[in-house]
């Protein structure tokens, strides 16, 4: 396939081209992205020499034979499932020249095109068929061959339960944030990493100032955040501190083990907003310990402070009043904390902080 061909897709299409992917654009600033940007430039006719191609899949196509040639001349649910960065870097180099010049047209790449048609899903019933569907690509993106390092958690993103949550994030508005702003934002759930910024690379200017003032920076969150901020009110501050990855693993596995069980409860909408207010809580403390007085700046305790301490106040609530709890709702409504609850988070961060950075567990991380 032809680098203008494939930057026409992307620019087209956007990131739902390669929503089978298990991210999207990482961006030109890591090694293997800068080293596509500068083939495209300097050596545009040894690029399909040098490139591993993309792999993609599609439920249907059509051919057509022009004398010993056949060409592909239209493609059902065409996912690029691997090189997606490829494929952006490619888009943005044919973005970045001059009027009338495509620096792109000299660049070619190798396609691996898996035609996946329904009589190889054996099911009789549709939903079943298209659960199915979604796990053979699920298998194909998770086993093709990879340029970046793929986590763990970047495997997880098509999920039933991320593309629902996705939904609802792009879906369901953020009221005005109480005292502060009058029109109401959305929240940008990431699903596949580098998505927020991939959203905007088919933008035009004024569009990516309209889509930054609907999706604040601020309000993104990366699904391993997801987990980092529900595990903390859950009391599992120890497996926030572990790593990212395993605390991942574990809330991934949490989600998997109750699915069939508590699946109404992870798609509804309350269990986003409760998240979300979940997602302000930790953010809100994050930024009030770093500006405390008694936080020992440069320490790296930030994560192990705002973690214990949000379980902590989790378990003060539970064992003191019974049958209370905190007011999500409320935090959801004003998009912010009180400052009430603002000052016992601080008193519970401050005790915590003592005990962590106490002398008998120095030059250990809690």
């Amino acid at each position: 396939i032809d680098g203008d061909t494939l930057a026409g897709i992307y620019d087209r299409f956007g990131s739902r081209v390669l929503e089978g992917n298990v991210r999207a654009y990482l961006s030109a600033r890591g090694a293997v992205n800068k080293g596509i940007q500068q083939t495209i430039f300097n050596d545009p006719e040894k690029f399909f020499a040098y490139n591993n191609g993309v792999s993609c899949i599609a439920t249907g196509v059509t051919v057509e034979q022009s004398g010993d040639a056949f060409y592909l001349k239209s493609a059902k649910y065409f996912q690029i499932v691997n090189g997606g960065q490829t494929t952006a870097s490619i888009y943005i180099a044919s973005k970045s020249a001059r009027t009338g010049f495509s620096p792109v047209s000299d660049v070619s790449v190798q396609m691996k095109l898996a035609v996946i048609k329904e009589d190889s899903v054996q099911t009789d019933e549709e939903l079943q068929k298209a659960e199915a569907l979604e796990e053979l690509i699920y298998h194909i993106a998770r086993y093709s061959n990879t340029q970046n390092a793929v986590k763990k958690s970047d495997f997880f993103s098509n999920h039933e339960f991320h593309r629902i949550f996705e939904s609802h994030a792009q879906a369901i508005q953020a009221p005005p944030i109480a005292g502060e702003t009058t029109t109401p934002t959305h929240w940008f759930y990431e699903r596949a990493r580098g998505a927020y910024d991939a959203r905007q690379m088919v933008l035009k200017s004024s569009e990516q100032v309209r889509f930054k003032r609907e999706f604040p920076r601020s309000q993104r969150i990366e699904k391993t955040d997801l987990a980092k901020y529900i595990h903390a009110w859950e009391q599992r501050p120890h497996d926030i501190c572990d790593s990212g990855q395993r605390n991942f693993a574990k809330f991934a596995k949490t989600i998997l083990d109750n699915w069939g069980e508590s699946g109404v409860r992870y798609r509804s909408k309350d269990f986003f907003k409760e998240s979300i207010a979940k997602a302000i809580l930790y953010k809100r403390l994050e930024k009030l310990v770093d500006k405390a007085e008694w936080y020992p700046k440069g320490s790296g305790y930030r994560q192990g402070i705002v973690s214990y301490s949000i379980s902590l106040l989790s378990y003060l609530i539970q064992v003191q009043v019974s049958g209370a709890g905190l007011n999500f709702k409320k935090i959801w409504m004003d998009q912010k904390l009180s400052p009430v609850l603002e000052g016992q988070l601080l008193t519970i961060a401050e005790r915590t902080c003592e005990v962590i950075s106490a002398p008998a567990f120095e030059g250990s991380m809690v």
